[in-house]
């Protein structure tokens, strides 16, 4: 098992956890099954208040086993050695311990004392890897997906083709519809200030996917070369919610990194999930950041003709939010996110 071990590039997952420990157990024991032999299994929890940590530590010891229409439940590789940490307390990790014991068998778990959402939780993850366990690769992966058993073997080998490929992402399908696809990487388009995504809604049986380069990608499954962190630096924890990924992305396409599909493994994901309860505050933050990318990375031509598509947007948002869904809370709330990103 070493020795198989060290031929392979080793790989870093972190996977982020607010109050969503059911899909967090299922995404780890999907992440237990790769048929990868070298990783690391880090669980960033956001200051949960639904008693997370204690459930993950007692699916690590077996004690809560896992249904899911993806796999079946190995309750042969439990235990899994968990080593908790604090986020003020990296240096009490004991890393010596931690090589001891077989990547199918140990978990480390970073405890947040507050949420610092996507960007900020996801970068703690990052830079407590980046600093501790020299990783090749940091997969940030949602823990609303199931992984498919080949995911980080295909992953990994499709950096084989170019040398600037610093992201890699596989086809995502949807959870409760396995065989229709989420997106297959995503194409910006600045002059509305919208994401879209490639092959939303076809089934996975008629369409061809193969290994290319795409616009962007989405930050569900996100394979990164470690490489550009440290020439890029990591997520802008400002963003907090939403696009955070996209401009990552696009701030490392300036120093000549590609984005690439693998059109050899899937991934399932929930969406959005750990969302669904705080909609207003992702309309907020999702208005705001789409428009500061959209400054940041459009072209002045782009960004004109957005400023004509944004008085189209805003007259519709205001008349929907009173005439269908009888709220002007969520019209002031989208407006207030929409001049938040155009005054940054």
């Amino acid at each position: 098992m070493t020795n198989k071990r060290l031929r392979k590039p080793k790989v870093s997952i972190i996977i982020l956890n607010w109050n969503g420990w059911r899909d967090t157990i299922e995404c780890l024991e999907s992440v237990y099954q790769l048929d990868y032999p070298n990783y690391d299994v880090v669980v960033v929890d956001n200051a949960s208040t639904d008693d997370s940590i204690q459930k993950i530590k007692k699916y690590a010891k077996g004690g809560l086993p896992v249904k899911s229409k993806f796999f079946n439940y190995n309750p042969t590789i439990k235990p899994i050695s968990v080593f908790e940490i604090d986020e003020n307390g990296f240096n009490y990790f004991n890393l010596k311990e931690y090589e001891r014991i077989n990547p199918n068998k140990r978990m480390i778990v970073i405890k947040n004392h507050q949420n610092y959402g996507y960007a900020g939780g996801n970068n703690i993850g990052i830079e407590f890897a980046l600093h501790y366990l020299n990783p090749e690769y940091i997969y940030i992966l949602n823990n609303d997906v199931v992984v498919e058993k080949n995911n980080l073997k295909e992953l990994v080998k499709v950096f084989s083709i170019d040398t600037k490929i610093g992201f890699v992402s596989p086809i995502q399908l949807y959870y409760d519809k396995p065989e229709i696809v989420n997106n297959t990487g995503a194409e910006i388009i600045f002059s509305k200030a919208k994401s879209t995504h490639l092959n939303n809604g076809i089934n996975i049986s008629k369409v061809h996917i193969s290994t290319k380069e795409i616009p962007s990608l989405s930050g569900a499954a996100m394979l990164v070369k470690k490489e550009v962190f440290k020439k890029v630096g990591v997520l802008n924890d400002f963003f907090f919610l939403y696009w955070e990924e996209t401009e990552f992305i696009f701030r490392a396409k300036k120093f000549g990194y590609k984005a690439y599909m693998c059109g050899r493994t899937k991934i399932w994901h929930k969406v959005s999930v750990s969302t669904k309860k705080i909609n207003l505050t992702v309309l907020y933050f999702d208005n705001r950041n789409r428009i500061i990318v959209s400054k940041q990375y459009a072209k002045n031509k782009e960004l004109f003709l957005l400023c004509l598509y944004l008085i189209y947007e805003i007259i519709k948002f205001a008349l929907s939010s009173i005439v269908k869904y009888h709220s002007i809370k969520r019209f002031f709330v989208y407006i207030h996110g929409i001049f938040s990103g155009l005054i940054f």
